[in-house]
């Protein structure tokens, strides 16, 4: 598989009918599962963001992971298929509902509700592949940097509360002891 991402790197720029062609190629392949079949159509100059993001957002809603990472790795962009799935989810038309407390917003049809519970699955699984390939792709030295900078926040945040401690018990009055202490029994007296 490693040949395969150099490859596409040396690979020539494809002409706008053979890039439609790998397109339809590729969603072939997701469809049916064909990892090499995928790999061929993006040698072949298939764009992994096609139709706004639409590969990488057919693999989330067929929960297909190696065939997303391929796509990842073609330079396919994470991120840009969850904005549109995001953006695809708001332009449901909804009306508002308010309860005693509560407000909430739901489709109007049957087929936005349907199309809201479709879009919230594949916004959870997109984010899962974030996730998932952010852990799995990152190389060691990055992992260890981020968990030494959480390490550090933790660290810093357990010192500001220390600090903010500190700071309360010496801005804090604190009450006189008047239990350990007796009051003379004659008055003041004056030694000569």
């Amino acid at each position: 598989m490693a040949h395969f991402f150099n490859d596409i790197a040396r690979a020539p720029r494809p002409d706008k009918a053979q890039t439609l062609r790998m397109n339809d190629a590729m969603y072939r392949a997701i469809k049916t599962n064909d990892q090499h079949a995928l790999e061929e159509a993006l040698l072949g100059g298939a764009q992994p963001d096609a139709n706004e993001g639409k590969p990488l957002r057919l693999c989330a809603q067929e929960n297909k992971y190696l065939l997303a990472k391929a796509l990842l790795l073609a330079g396919g962009d994470l991120g840009y298929a969850l904005q549109q799935a995001r953006q695809e989810n708001e332009a449901i038309p909804r009306r508002t509902e308010s309860g005693m407390i509560l407000s909430f917003r739901t489709p109007i049809t049957e087929d936005g509700k349907k199309r809201e519970i479709a879009l919230g699955r594949e916004i959870a699984r997109l984010e899962e592949f974030q996730k998932t390939f952010t852990e799995n792709t990152l190389p060691m030295e990055q992992m260890n940097l981020l968990r030494d900078i959480r390490q550090a926040q933790f660290d810093l945040a357990r010192r500001m509360d220390a600090v903010e401690k500190a700071l309360r018990e010496i801005d804090t009055p604190k009450p006189l002891d008047k239990k350990n202490k007796q009051a003379p029994r004659g008055g003041l007296h004056r030694k000569p």
